[in-house]
Formats: structure tokens, sequence, C-alpha cells
């Protein structure tokens, strides 16, 4: 089955793209605040 067949099954992957993108995003964020106040307690 194509994508471009079912165009909902599409938009629902980009969807679910986007939301883990987020979520990496945040993560990421949350990571370099953690190695930032590591760095100045040093």
């Amino acid at each position: 089955d194509s994508i471009l067949e079912k165009p909902e099954l599409g938009l629902l992957a980009e969807r679910e793209m986007a939301r883990s993108g987020e979520q990496s995003q945040k993560l990421l964020s949350e990571f370099q605040d953690t190695l930032a106040e590591r760095g100045m307690a040093r």
C-alpha cells in the first residue's frame, strides 16, 4: 500500500514524527541543562 493512497496514514506518521521530535528536543535541552549545572558545580 502506498502512503499516497492513504493520506490519513501519512498525516498520522508525520504527527508521530513531530511528537517524537518534540520529545527528543525536550530531552536534549534537559540533558544540556544537567550538563551545565554539573559544570557550574565543579
